[in-house]
């Protein structure tokens, strides 16, 4: 009988490998993510090629992902999220279009075809949550006003996802189908009335009831169910899986067992969401930076300032104050995970190249990297 896994072959390199560079970076002062992504390049396929395939990586990564915004969820409620500004939510809206509309038009005077610049403008317009997040969680940042104002705008590019993914499937099968964008519609403005249904008149009921049980398996598992429930009435909706963990963390954040729930899930999501981190470095071909070393240091250079200063022209009229607009549009000035699924279906679609598709990845690595 052949015992050997492979997921478990590259978890291991991953680990051993992991260590030495996170104690040298953290002994010259820089952060666990920037080490993480370092150690990607190092043993991906297109460094030492220790993992040649980053597919069971990139599993993993997924579920660190998940499980880092549904911890985020946890730490936020539907009531704090209320009492957020306006001018933060406007903020986030008028980023998203606006940086949309410039990514748009660079890909257009760079000689890319409409489409091709339409899915352009929509990745340069999401940012990354699980860097973001965990930068915000690391420096305690999350519960302050500035905190809560990322987390906003964050929480508004990942709902924007939905109708771009749309958007470019239409862009790839060449054609629109009016019935199946109402449909989805529907769908989410149902999703969201039961979730918060839900959540107000027979979760509180059916948490005491796992309490009065005394049993700490029974309340994980019933924990996991909620999860994961959420998840996959999410992925129905046509909503991304890290979305409805993330509304789960909500649903679960308005009970007086919201902390419990939190101690029983940080030890996982902390080991699985640095796998991401790790995996993007190993989407990153040192050869093909190494030859195109200065267009791609411009383009990830160009991406973070223009990201800010978007920001900053967005928020400052709605009388956001400079420093709190500069720190936000640092935070926010990458290249979002969810970017890849974008360029991703505009490669397999024939919207854009291969070339193309390497200049993004690696200025989209560099970007994280800077964050």
């Amino acid at each position: 009988m052949n015992h050997d896994i492979p997921i478990l072959n590259d978890l291991l390199v991953v680990i051993l490998f992991s260590l030495p560079v996170l104690f040298l970076f953290g002994r010259i002062g820089l952060s666990p993510v920037t080490g993480f992504i370092a150690a990607g390049i190092l043993i991906g396929p297109h460094g030492l090629g220790l993992v040649s395939s980053i597919g069971s990586v990139e599993i993993a990564a997924e579920i660190g992902v998940v499980l880092l915004l549904f911890v985020v969820g946890l730490e936020l409620s539907l009531s704090g999220m209320a009492m957020t500004p306006w001018r933060i939510y406007l903020t986030a809206v008028l980023q998203v279009l606006v940086t949309t509309a410039v990514g748009f038009t660079a890909g257009t005077l760079l000689g890319f075809g409409s489409g091709a610049a339409v899915v352009i403008g929509f990745a340069l317009a999401v940012s990354s949550s699980a860097i973001v997040l965990k930068g915000l969680v690391d420096k305690g940042e999350i519960q302050t006003p500035l905190g809560r104002g990322v987390v906003t705008i964050c929480v508004v590019q990942d709902f924007a996802i939905v109708p771009m993914m749309l958007i470019v499937s239409i862009l790839v099968g060449g054609h629109t189908d009016v019935n199946a964008i109402g449909l989805q519609v529907i769908k989410v403005t149902a999703l969201v009335t039961v979730l918060y249904l839900f959540g107000r008149l027979i979760l509180p009921a059916l948490m005491n009831w796992m309490v009065e049980m005394r049993s700490r398996e029974i309340f994980l598992l019933f924990t996991i169910l909620i999860l994961l429930g959420t998840i996959w009435a999410s992925s129905l909706a046509g909503l991304s899986l890290a979305l409805g963990a993330f509304a789960a963390g909500i649903i679960l954040s308005e009970n007086e067992y919201s902390a419990q729930v939190m101690a029983e899930v940080v030890p996982f999501h902390s080991l699985f969401s640095s796998l991401f981190f790790v995996s993007v470095g190993m989407l990153l071909n040192l050869e093909f930076v190494m030859l195109h070393l200065a267009p791609v240091i411009a383009v990830a250079a160009g991406v973070i300032i223009v990201k800010m200063l978007i920001i900053l022209i967005v928020s400052t009229p709605l009388g956001i104050s400079l420093r709190e607009s500069l720190q936000g549009g640092f935070y926010l000035a990458q290249i979002g995970e969810f970017s890849f699924l974008l360029m991703t279906a505009a490669l397999n679609g024939n919207l854009i190249s291969s070339i193309g598709f390497q200049y993004f990845i690696a200025a989209s690595s560099l970007s994280l990297a800077v964050t």
